[in-house]
């Protein structure tokens, strides 16, 4: 049977990075075949690439690529995640390789290769799926950082009711342990049979000494173990199998959560993360399927075929007669003229001297009018400035708001119509604020660089106190923006015990019940109590901000106002067209004749 090169009906293909082992003095790479079964048992096809030096320059050879499985394997290198903040000794390192053995050799390559797929899945919407040091690697790739070690960072410094055995060798697939899932997460979804009424907690195996310390801005937690540990979460802006969207880490490995000698899951919900995982994969490779077309191959009716033959020829006898040294024994002038009508016919210029020349021209053509839209620029100008000396204080005051005059591409509202502006960029001013929509998120603006692209908003519901009226995560549109440098992630947890750290001392009202209220700057670690909190909310704030607030809890709400940096990124093409053109929509002398 002829194999069939047309892309729609290649199966979609799961990348999986193999693991180095010894066998027999020699190395071997393997992937556990529970992440295999389970990708095939959905529909997808997994395609192992090989731990080997250099694969990591050769990715584009895997293309097409419609998901990646991150899963199992050493220690990530350290110095990938600012692990100097540690604070572990020499010593305690070398203990940390001892007990670890197996999983602190580091594999650089294994690293390089797994952290390039990861960001190529984040630039490229490509739906992935990290297991255990999957997970660590999606986090380390966004910018989080990780434990160490576990046992010296995080359980010693807990009471001994609080700690958790992350790592049991001598139970290594029998060991368990709880986690707290945190309401309205897939994790609910896929686990809410297996839920009991108000508990909210399941089993999960365990194989790890390392865990994310401090979590990527973009991410939310989906479960915690009961000493603070992060045991999954995932990018709500990017959560949609249907449509081809899943970027999401777990821990643990529900792959593996089955009944001693049996292939019977703990829970009906442990392989729905690979179900959900596939169906983003299918998806997305259908949407790029609808957006790639696969040329097919030119056809030419007889005459023009004869003539192809006979041009080819044409040059085929021309190389021998080259090579030959000129000598035309066998070789009628006839049978090259083909070849020369066809060379004078379609001889051009390269692309370098053709655009060369075009530029020129161009030159040379708007080099006048230039110099003319100079002139139209400096009289627009000049008529503006005369318009809105004579305007009114309530004039003015519309093309202003909060203070903010600078309102333009890609921004919209106001004082601007939609098509001065991009979709996802409108702006609303109510009571002088300037406000723009974001998800579930009202953010005030507080400032606009259009030099660097900067936007500096703050959570509206978060304006005033710390206590909303309900408890909504921070979500950006990661279409348009993407967060600002020098960021700490403050996460303020509502319902935890009074000997929580970090405590204010006055409650809130939540859903009509107090509670009270600590936070951390970090991922939550220490003083959070999953198993009793009622929920938690992360807010970014300023780098300064963060270490204001670590030192004084009183300036909570200045580090809440002080808001955060979002950077958009747009093409200004459009800006440029707009602002080179003859009309200027949305200027003072629009705004009087309207």
């Amino acid at each position: 049977m002829a194999l069939n090169n047309d892309l729609s009906v290649i199966l979609p293909r799961v990348l999986i990075v193999s693991r180095r082992s010894v066998r027999k003095n020699k190395f071997v790479d393997f992937v556990g075949e529970y992440h295999l079964d389970l990708i095939v048992s959905y529909g997808a096809v997994p395609v192992i690439v090989p731990r080997v030096n250099g694969v990591h320059m050769l990715l584009d050879s895997f293309e097409p690529i419609h998901g990646v499985l991150l899963c199992e394997g050493e220690d990530i290198d350290p110095s990938l995640y600012e692990a100097e903040s540690s604070g572990l000794s020499p010593e305690e390192l070398e203990e940390i390789r001892r007990l670890h053995e197996s999983d602190t050799a580091i594999d650089k390559e294994k690293d390089s290769i797994e952290l390039r797929l990861a960001k190529l899945c984040l630039e490229r919407n490509i739906p992935y799926l990290g297991i255990c040091r999957g997970s660590q690697v999606l986090n380390v790739a966004c910018g989080g950082t990780l434990y160490q070690d576990i046992g010296k960072e995080l359980s010693r410094k807990l009471p001994e009711n609080q700690r958790v055995v992350h790592m049991d060798y001598d139970n290594y697939d029998g060991h368990r342990h709880l986690v707290k899932v945190v309401e309205n997460t897939p994790l609910q979804c896929w686990f809410k049979d297996s839920l009991e009424d108000g508990k909210m907690e399941i089993l999960v195996n365990s194989y790890h000494h390392q865990g994310v310390k401090r979590l990527a801005q973009r991410f939310v937690p989906m479960a915690f173990a009961p000493d603070g540990l992060i045991e999954g979460f995932y990018d709500p802006d990017a959560y949609n199998p249907e449509e081809g969207k899943f970027i999401m880490g777990l821990q643990f490995h529900p792959e593996r959560m089955r009944h001693p000698d049996t292939d019977e899951f703990d829970y009906p919900g442990c392989p729905s993360a690979y179900q959900e995982f596939v169906k983003a994969v299918i998806a997305y490779q259908k949407k790029l399927n609808s957006s790639t077309s696969v040329p097919k191959p030119l056809k030419l009716n007889q005459e023009m075929e004869n003539k192809r033959r006979i041009i080819v020829r044409s040059f085929s006898l021309a190389k021998n007669l080259y090579t030959a040294g000129g000598e035309m024994a066998t070789i009628k002038e006839s049978e090259l003229q083909a070849g020369a009508e066809f060379l004078e016919s379609n001889t051009a210029l390269s692309v370098q001297q053709e655009n060369r020349l075009k530029q020129m021209g161009a030159t040379v053509r708007n080099g006048g009018n230039y110099m003319q839209k100079l002139k139209l620029n400096e009289e627009r100008e000049r008529l503006a400035r005369n318009v809105m000396g004579k305007m009114s204080v309530e004039q003015l005051s519309d093309l202003i708001c909060g203070g903010i005059a600078d309102i333009s591409y890609p921004f919209w509202g106001v004082n601007r119509p939609s098509y001065c502006g991009k979709s996802g960029f409108e702006l609303k001013c109510e009571d002088d604020v300037p406000r723009i929509e974001m998800g579930e998120n009202t953010l005030r603006i507080l400032g606009l660089n259009h030099q660097q692209q900067i936007l500096k908003a703050a959570r509206e519901d978060y304006w005033d106190d710390y206590c909303p009226s309900k408890l909504i995560n921070t979500t950006i549109d990661f279409d348009h923006f993407d967060y600002g440098p020098s960021l700490r992630k403050l996460t303020l947890f509502y319902g935890c015990p009074s000997t929580s750290l970090n405590a204010f001392p006055t409650n809130c009202s939540i859903d009509g019940v107090m509670m009270d209220v600590s936070y951390s700057v970090t991922s939550g670690v220490g003083d959070f109590r999953p198993g009793v909190c009622h929920g938690s909310v992360i807010v970014p704030i300023s780098e300064i901000a963060a270490e204001n607030l670590e030192a004084n809890p009183l300036t909570m709400n200045d580090a809440l106002k002080g808001g955060f940096d979002l950077k958009w990124h747009v093409d200004n093409d459009q800006c440029k067209n707009c602002i080179d053109s003859d009309e200027i929509p949305g200027s003072a002398e629009q705004y009087l004749e309207s």
